[in-house]
């Protein structure tokens, strides 16, 4: 059962939006690659001690192993094919971490063909890949249609505390990005924002559960969007070593 503060704020936002008809930087991204015979697109990397199971990698489109090199080093390797609104998905990588923890020397991440998705599922599996808060990039938008009655609505609700049902309560990032939509409303529909914080989120929390030893991120020209953040959240904070070709942005 998922007891992150963070994450479980992070679900319950990522709801809220689905209720509402999500935007696109939530959605569900296209399916490319997953299905290809080898899991993983990464080269091998040495003789495979544990394998993720066949009925968990279906269900949760994770794929994971343990290789043991020929110096005796232990790596492990997680493939993220997108990033799909799942608290199973969420909850199987931080136990495949936990055992990555224990069992390995290294991480390779092979985000290769993978084509983003959810950025809230991003910021979810990124916590358990740091020890440490993570300053997130900031970013420019647009506001839709429905995002300044949506904001009024969340602002209004806080008002009421706890007379509402907690699953109607907004959470700490609803009420911030409730509050930076309607301050940006200001300036008029259409109008491109000074670069903020998506979702009101400024940085990523680590995990109870996370990986403190180093981590490597494969990626190539196919991979995009909130791929693309989760390589620039972990370089630009130190975390990892990026492998491969430059993404699609």
């Amino acid at each position: 059962m998922m007891t992150d503060t963070f994450q479980n704020q992070l679900y319950h936002f990522a709801e809220r939006y689905a209720a509402h008809g999500e935007p696109p930087w939530t959605a569900a991204a296209p399916l490319l690659g997953f299905r290809d015979t080898r899991w993983s697109f990464a080269a091998p990397l040495g003789e495979p001690i544990w394998e993720l199971d066949p009925t968990t990698i279906q269900e949760t489109e994770l794929f994971a192993a343990i290789y043991r090199l020929e110096h005796g080093s232990r790596v492990g390797l997680i493939r993220i094919c997108r990033y799909v609104h799942s608290r199973r998905t969420s909850e199987t990588f931080g136990d495949i971490i936990g055992q990555f923890e224990a069992d390995t020397d290294a991480l390779l991440i092979d985000q290769q063909f993978n084509p983003g998705g959810s950025l809230l599922q991003m910021y979810a599996l990124c916590s358990y890949l740091t020890d440490r808060p993570l300053p997130v990039p900031l970013h420019q938008v647009k506001l839709w249609p429905n995002d300044v009655p949506e904001a009024t609505d969340v602002l209004d609700r806080q008002k009421f505390g706890e007379e509402l049902p907690e699953e109607d309560r907004p959470g700490p990032y609803e009420i911030t990005w409730a509050q930076i939509v309607l301050e940006h409303a200001k300036k008029g529909e259409g109008v491109l924002s000074d670069p903020l914080p998506l979702f009101g989120i400024s940085q990523v929390e680590p995990a109870r559960r996370a990986y403190s030893k180093p981590i490597f991120l494969l990626s190539n020209t196919e991979t995009s969007s909130a791929g693309e953040f989760l390589a620039a959240i972990l370089k630009d904070n130190g975390r990892a070593v990026l492998l491969g070709k430059t993404t699609a942005g």
